[in-house]
């Protein structure tokens, strides 16, 4: 017995680096989670890649205002695309079929069969109206796929919050890899079999209007056979800001925001216009969750 309480206190009471640092623990199914993002347009919204067999260099390029293209060998993938099989997902005036980011991804994901996406940062239900920064065309047979980032600066009509993180393992940030189960099949939950703990959230705004709500979602994401996603969100934490530069610190070591198994921890703060600065970060830790007898 004596031996199980020294196991468990190991496990469970952390050393504090710092009141910013995520604590360091020791034991077994213990991962930290951690996210910080400090520059306007470098939130990771989704996660693109190639995983077809066509000869050529295959491309992912987001245009001034939306528009996504995929190429291979520098011609147009006429296998996807929406509203058109043309390699272009319109993304500046876009349909209705998608205009919201768990479409794009079923899109991508179910149309053809050369390209795979994955959520990471923005959720299902987060518009695509001019919402993904411009990217040249970037190499998207590379082994951690294609990042695609949030425009966090522009707070347009399609878009509630403006500046978010995804707070989670160091590679599910950059990696589509932890998002599949094989090179062409999506994982149906990469977090599942994990609990989050949210520890540490902090965000400092300064907006040309007012700052609104600053919340923590715990998100559990789960993808089809097919690859279509669906998200169930939940609020772990919110607070109205009301000024036009804000800074909210709040250190939870004493009792954690504490996610459901499979979830995983997106931090966002919403203004009703653009940004001028921002700053947002979260920490915690995943605590693998014991099976059932």
């Amino acid at each position: 017995m004596r031996k199980l309480i020294l196991t468990l206190s190991a496990l469970l009471v952390p050393v504090l680096a710092s009141a910013q640092m995520s604590p360091v623990f020791s034991g077994q199914g213990v991962n930290p989670i951690s996210n910080f993002n400090g520059v306007n347009t470098d939130a990771t919204c989704m996660l693109v890649k190639y995983v077809g067999t066509t000869v050529g260099q295959p491309t992912v390029e987001v245009a001034a205002g939306g528009d996504m293209t995929f190429k291979i060998a520098t011609v147009a993938d006429a296998t996807t695309g929406s509203p058109t099989l043309n390699g272009v997902f319109d993304l500046s005036t876009p349909a209705a079929a998608v205009d919201t980011m768990g479409e794009l991804v079923n899109l991508i994901n179910t149309t053809g069969s050369n390209w795979k996406a994955a959520l990471v940062g923005c959720l299902a239900s987060d518009l695509t109206d001019n919402t993904i920064d411009t990217l040249s065309a970037t190499d998207a047979s590379t082994p951690k796929g294609v990042i695609l980032q949030s425009d966090d600066a522009v707070a347009s009509a399609s878009g509630v919050f403006t500046a978010q993180i995804h707070v989670g393992p160091v590679t599910s940030n950059d990696d589509i890899r932890f998002y599949m189960a094989s090179k062409t099949k999506m994982n149906s939950n990469a977090f599942a079999g994990f609990q989050p703990f949210v520890q540490f959230v902090r965000e400092k705004i300064t907006s040309t209007g007012t700052v609104a709500l600053f919340e923590v979602l715990g998100v559990t994401r789960t993808y089809d056979g097919n690859g279509k996603v669906s998200e169930v969100v939940r609020q772990l934490y919110g607070e109205t800001g009301g000024a036009t530069t804000v800074e909210k610190v709040t250190n939870v070591v004493a009792g954690p925001f504490v996610g459901a198994p499979g979830e995983t921890i997106i931090v966002r703060q919403s203004t009703g216009t653009d940004l001028t600065a921002q700053s947002i970060q979260g920490s915690g830790f995943n605590m693998k969750v014991p099976k059932s007898q």
